[in-house]
């Protein structure tokens, strides 16, 4: 649950560029064309550079990961529960990986690290619509 407008929160997700704010990974973003970016990350993560494209639906984001070892979809779904409350969830689907037999072991590891980004995501949020 974020303490902030449905709007808040689609703003932010779609540009990209915020996710240098809210996922510590990320060393730099840069566009490279219309809604595609390529990211780096820290050394020593499994994709260190990939391209992420943003997809806009009704009521979600989505966030799809190519050239990386782990290609992914994230989506977001973004629900009004009223003007000044959004209920923001995180999906994340697997689309190709070298690591596709060890999903399921690494899955606790990937599921804590969304939680923590989540929360400074709702936190920045949150932020934004004080200002």
């Amino acid at each position: 649950m974020v303490n902030s407008g449905t709007q808040t929160v689609e703003t932010l997700l779609e540009n990209v560029q915020n996710i240098l704010k809210w996922d510590y990974e990320i060393v730099e973003v840069t566009p490279i064309g219309a809604h595609k970016f390529k990211l780096y990350r820290k050394h020593g993560a499994l994709n260190q550079q990939e391209i992420i494209k943003v997809e806009v639906g009704r009521n979600e984001v989505s966030y799809v990961s190519t050239m990386g070892k782990v290609e992914y979809r994230v989506v977001w779904t973004i629900d009004e529960v009223n003007a000044t409350q959004t209920s923001l969830s995180q999906t994340l689907y697997l689309e190709k990986s070298v690591l596709t037999s060890l999903a399921k072991v690494i899955s606790s590891v990937v599921q804590n690290a969304f939680a923590g980004n989540l929360q400074v995501l709702k936190h920045l949020c949150e932020l934004e619509e004080v200002a």
